[in-house]
């Protein structure tokens, strides 16, 4: 049996790594994986670390991931208490994302976080 995403996030390492078994499957489910999913994965493993230290669920997470209200209490609670370096890490690197930007990026960033969203809800049928 596969660990949850969440489950596997105990580290970067093991979030990637659960994300990259999750590309697998998909793969074989669906094709190939594209160009803003792969691109999604720092995002996600950075975040599924998160959801780990705080014992969400992927469904909990995706809803964090899609607000950017919700989502920044969570980092800012990390870096502020964070339960390890790897939680404070994520936490402080996940910040950079809701600093001001250019349009364009913005644009890229929502993109890529929708992506992974999407990716957190594409486990449960695979």
């Amino acid at each position: 049996m596969t660990l949850s995403l969440v489950a596997a996030a105990t580290t970067y390492a093991g979030a990637v790594a659960a994300i990259d078994e999750l590309f697998e499957r998909y793969r074989a489910k669906y094709g190939p994986v594209t160009d803003l999913q792969q691109r999604s994965v720092p995002f996600l493993a950075r975040a599924l670390i998160l959801a780990n230290r705080n014992t969400l669920t992927n469904f909990e997470l995706g809803r964090l991931i899609s607000d950017d209200y919700a989502l920044g209490p969570l980092i800012d609670r990390s870096v502020a208490d964070g339960l390890d370096d790897e939680e404070s890490t994520s936490a402080t690197l996940l910040r950079s994302w809701f600093e001001p930007q250019d349009p364009d990026s913005r644009i890229q960033r929502l993109m890529i976080r929708t992506s992974a969203e999407q990716i957190l809800h594409s486990e449960s049928s695979l």
